[in-house]
């Protein structure tokens, strides 16, 4: 026992040590960023997809931000998934308010069961712009773009090694209830994660149409559930860098409730398993930090019930040091992503002292629900994404199992997520 003790605790700390490194260099990768002065530089044409499946919490503030961009030369084509949904008519209103001609309203047509209606709408918008665009951007409804958001998104395509530039989404929720942190802390790594494995997300990513042809990211959709994972392996495939773009982070305030999250980090996992080289590393990972907690909580209760005070005293002490640990560490990114943040607009305030006592409680759920639904994702063959089951089919293929226009159970107004 005293060997196994001996061995998870040099475990935590090279997880520490590990972890701290990773993180450490993602934090000098966000504080390099700057902005130049660049008003006057040639940027292509660009155009601007949104695939939107209802109406998305602040979809109204995304429209308003997306229609105000700092960018010479752009087009925005939005796909509905629902021609007849609530979204045309936020979308209309807004149009007409800002008195927006840079945009097209189109609705998805004969969407394919061998991918997501997301994929879909994405394919039949890219195929609409590339004969007229030279770099085409993707957004999510659930984004919120600030002003020089398309061009520094742009700005790096210039480069002919990059196949790909994207950011990532941080959250800060304004209704802090125990799903949202949840999410909050889960996401924390996931960023990293990312950037680690040089994996793109789809929220906030561009591309120029020249690798998009030769990559034949068309066809690629076509069979895909989400947009990005494929992205990743493709470009990496033809030899093409991603770039991380820390000025693009999409702060995100909507609300999720813990049953929610468990359903949308399961399909967000799922997703991960296209590209194999970064699935290994989350399973790994995931995987490692489930057995050393069971191990060194195992050990330490084992040492109270034997009577050794030492082996209870120095697991318990390394298995709070670990948690600690990961509580410092996301206040470090949420520092580096603040700084970010404050670059583009007013900052969130989210950590109010009624949220500050939740977040330590809310990082041991994480840390306890986080390798269960990593083993889920494992096994998971079949999955619900905004109303519409997918059938998994191997590690990337899909297949929609029925069709049905979405309705959100949410009211009006409301700022949860849709799932």
């Amino acid at each position: 026992m005293t060997e196994m003790s001996v061995f998870v605790q040099v475990w935590i700390v090279a997880l520490m040590a590990v972890q701290s490194v990773i993180v450490a260099l993602f934090v000098a990768r966000m504080r390099a960023f700057r902005r130049e002065d660049v008003s006057g530089e040639r940027l292509p044409r660009a155009g601007v997809v949104l695939a939107l499946r209802g109406s998305d919490p602040y979809l109204t503030d995304l429209l308003r931000a997306l229609f105000r961009q700092d960018y010479p030369d752009f087009e925005v084509l939005i796909v509905l998934d629902d021609d007849g949904g609530a979204g045309r008519a936020v979308i209309e209103s807004v149009v007409t308010e800002m008195g927006v001609t840079n945009v097209t309203i189109d609705a998805l047509r004969d969407p394919l069961e061998t991918c997501s209606l997301k994929c879909s709408a994405v394919r039949q918008a890219v195929s609409a712009l590339e004969s007229r665009c030279e770099v085409i951007a993707l957004i999510d409804g659930d984004a919120a773009p600030h002003r020089l958001w398309l061009r520094d998104l742009v700005r790096p395509l210039r480069d002919p090694t990059i196949g790909v530039t994207t950011g990532n989404r941080w959250y800060m929720p304004r209704h802090a209830n125990w799903g949202s942190l949840v999410r909050y802390f889960w996401n924390a790594g996931s960023v990293v994660q990312m950037w680690l494995n040089g994996v793109p997300w789809g929220g906030s990513m561009a591309m120029r149409v020249d690798v998009i042809r030769r990559i034949g990211l068309l066809s690629v959709w076509s069979r895909s559930l989400v947009d990005d994972s494929m992205v990743s392996r493709e470009v990496h495939r033809h030899g093409y860098r991603v770039r991380f773009v820390p000025g693009v982070i999409a702060v995100n305030t909507e609300r999720i409730s813990l049953s929610q999250f468990l359903l949308w980090v399961r399909r967000q996992l799922v997703a991960a398993r296209t590209p194999l080289r970064s699935w290994v590393v989350v399973l790994m990972h995931g995987e490692a930090l489930a057995l050393v907690q069971l191990l060194a909580a195992g050990l330490a209760i084992g040492g109270l019930m034997a009577g050794d005070g030492h082996m209870a005293v120095m697991n318990g002490l390394a298995l709070a040091a670990f948690w600690i640990f990961n509580f410092a560490t996301t206040a470090v990114l949420e520092h580096s992503m603040r700084r970010v943040t404050r670059l583009n607009g007013p900052s969130q305030r989210w950590l109010s002292p009624t949220v500050l006592y939740k977040l330590f409680p809310a990082l041991l759920l994480t840390l306890v629900t986080y390798p269960y639904v990593l083993t889920r994702a494992v096994f998971c063959r079949r999955i619900s994404w905004r109303g519409v089951e997918y059938e998994i089919i191997g590690r990337d293929r899909v297949r929609m199992i029925e069709y049905r226009p979405f309705g959100s159970p949410e009211a009006p107004g409301s700022a949860a997520s849709l799932v």
